[in-house]
């Protein structure tokens, strides 16, 4: 997750068959006491979604407060959908294993020319400037009518894409798989670690963070990747940065970490239950998303619960500073306020 759009694309750590993140959810990673599906997270069958609530209104918070209600959008899909971005509230994307969709202000409606590839991040600049990747390791991009593939001559299963123009573009992947884009080649960058990434954000040229299982970040400066000291073993499934002295780090257990600048950091966390993702429109007023509904706000102060749309693991949350989206299992999308 970027400082342009938030990148909230995993779910686990990676199993020890080698299976790929977004194809299963760990026990360590969902938190501890989490009852872990027996399917895959990511393919979890349509009758198990859960309903949404829909229309105005407003809960109470797990916390007393008062929390808006959530209206569901349906795209009229069942299959998980792990990432999204937001450009305004006529042009919203969000993608998972069965493709891409696109919201137009009134409905949502699948996309051409990814056929049978699984995505599993999306990253883009504006709507006319979009592209995804996909867990087979390839990458398309939005002609403004149909995805067209890219040829990037890399190998590997990509787990999540993010940039600060579009000629600097990161995609991420399994085995420590890092590749940038400079608006004419695309170079595979040594990351120096061997796990599996699941999240990237790039604020600019010289400054890039990749987080995945075991609490690896590092750090692009320019010239390479560094590693950093996450202060935490946990699986990092999310990044979301504001600024460069304020980024964000959604983990297994319900784990939040925050960069100022200097060192990683834990702050509290109200919940124990893995998180996926993190969005936020400005630096006080950011969202994180994960395991069993779960919903979390940071007011500049404090996370506190939020009342759930849904008891589905929620994979994404997106959005602009008018309105936030979250979208996981099941097809599960829904839009506050």
């Amino acid at each position: 997750m970027d400082a342009s759009r938030g990148d909230a694309a995993d779910v686990t750590d990676l199993a020890t068959d080698g299976t790929a993140a977004r194809d299963i959810v760990s026990e360590a990673d969902a938190g501890a006491g989490a009852d872990v599906p027996s399917e895959s997270a990511v393919d979890v069958p349509p009758d198990r979604a859960a309903g949404l609530d829909s229309g105005a209104g407003a809960d109470a918070g797990a916390d007393g407060s008062i929390a808006p209600r959530w209206t569901s959008i349906s795209a009229g899909v069942s299959w998980n959908i792990v990432d999204g971005i937001a450009f305004g509230g006529s042009d919203a994307w969000a993608v998972g294993v069965g493709g891409a969709l696109h919201f137009d202000g009134s409905r949502w409606s699948a996309t051409d020319g990814i056929g049978a590839d699984r995505p599993s991040g999306v990253w883009g600049t504006d709507g006319a400037h979009l592209w995804t990747v996909t867990l087979e390791g390839n990458v398309f991009r939005w002609s403004g009518t149909v995805w067209t593939p890219v040829a990037t001559g890399l190998r590997g299963s990509f787990q999540a894409i993010s940039g600060s123009s579009d000629r600097d573009v990161w995609v991420v992947g399994d085995r420590g798989f890092v590749a940038h884009y400079d608006g004419a080649t695309w170079t595979t960058i040594p990351s120096g670690v061997t796990t599996l990434l699941h999240a990237a954000v790039a604020l600019r040229s010289d400054l890039a963070f990749i987080a995945g299982s075991g609490g690896t970040i590092v750090r692009w400066d320019g010239a390479a990747l560094r590693p950093m000291d996450a202060t935490t073993t946990a699986g990092i499934n999310g990044l979301w940065a504001t600024s460069a002295t304020d980024v964000w780090a959604t983990c297994g257990g319900g784990v939040i970490l925050r960069y100022d600048g200097s060192a990683w950091r834990t702050v509290a966390s109200p919940t124990t239950q893995g998180l996926y993702a993190a969005w936020g429109g400005v630096a006080n007023d950011v969202w994180a998303v994960g395991f069993a509904g779960t919903v979390l706000r940071w007011d500049g102060g404090r996370w506190t619960l939020q009342s759930p749309p849904t008891a589905q693991p929620l994979l994404a949350v997106f959005g602009t500073r008018d309105s936030v989206w979250i979208a996981g299992n099941g097809g599960t999308l829904a839009r506050w306020p």
